[in-house]
């Protein structure tokens, strides 16, 4: 991967849960990411590892809004 990326603790409104910290010029994709996570459970950390990892070629996930394909 060209960007660096980390996994950080993160806290809104008294709730704990993971969230990736990508650098600004990718930062919109760090807000799409954090937006996707609160409409189901936690799987993109996964699937973004999973095709960083080379474990997978790509993978899809859609929904009513957004389709996302890694």
């Amino acid at each position: 991967m060209k960007y660096k990326y980390s996994i950080i603790d993160y806290r809104d409104d008294g709730l704990y849960f993971k969230k990736i910290k990508l650098p600004a010029e990718i930062a919109p994709v760090e807000v799409m990411l954090y937006d996707m996570e609160g409409f189901s459970k936690t799987i993109f950390s996964k699937m973004l590892n999973d095709v960083i990892t080379g474990k997978i070629e790509s993978t899809q996930y859609g929904g009513n809004i957004v389709d996302l394909h890694i």
